[in-house]
């Protein structure tokens, strides 16, 4: 079982969301990119709920074997106290339980109903560069200030992981 990663306060810097972990890095924090929705790709100026689509968010038990091995770099963001919050997006930070007997058994921070995730376990800086973190293919994304309303997590009737055109 993976350590609970030590995050002592979150930070917005140029619109992106970052982590402060104990060891002193700042890390990105990232979403399960696939979900948002292409007409949500661009932040919006307020968070809103979507009218039209929600998917589940997978835990890392609900994806294929071969993918786990690229997804187990992406470790939960444990839940956060609010005094570690920025007081303007505060209100938009909520928690999720992980399944019982996973690996990551902490209860996990979401934000705007994503489940947030750093890479790697906080003791490390993050290897990406921001070209990596901005693009809108890849499967783990930066969030960003004003991203509108998107999915809740879930274990069953989850989206199937990889998408088809991801996998090998």
């Amino acid at each position: 079982m993976i350590q609970e990663p030590r995050i002592l306060a979150v930070t917005v810097r140029d619109e992106s969301l970052y982590a402060v972990s104990k060891a002193g890095h700042l890390l990105p924090l990232y979403y399960y990119g696939p979900l948002l929705d292409p007409r949500d790709a661009v932040p919006a100026a307020d968070l809103k709920v979507p009218e039209a689509w929600t998917q589940n968010v997978p835990f890392i038990e609900d994806w294929e074997p071969y993918a786990r091995v690229f997804v187990r770099g992406y470790v939960p963001v444990p839940a956060l106290s609010a005094d570690v919050l920025p007081d303007d997006i505060e209100a938009h930070f909520t928690t999720q339980p992980r399944p019982d007997g996973s690996e990551r058994p902490w209860t996990q921070a979401v934000y705007g109903g994503y489940p947030l995730y750093i890479f790697g376990s906080g003791e490390a800086p993050d290897p990406a560069g921001l070209e990596e973190r901005d693009n809108p293919t890849l499967m783990f994304r930066q969030a960003r200030r004003g991203m509108k309303y998107g999915p809740i997590a879930g274990v069953e009737g989850g989206v199937k992981v990889p998408p088809v055109d991801l996998g090998p």
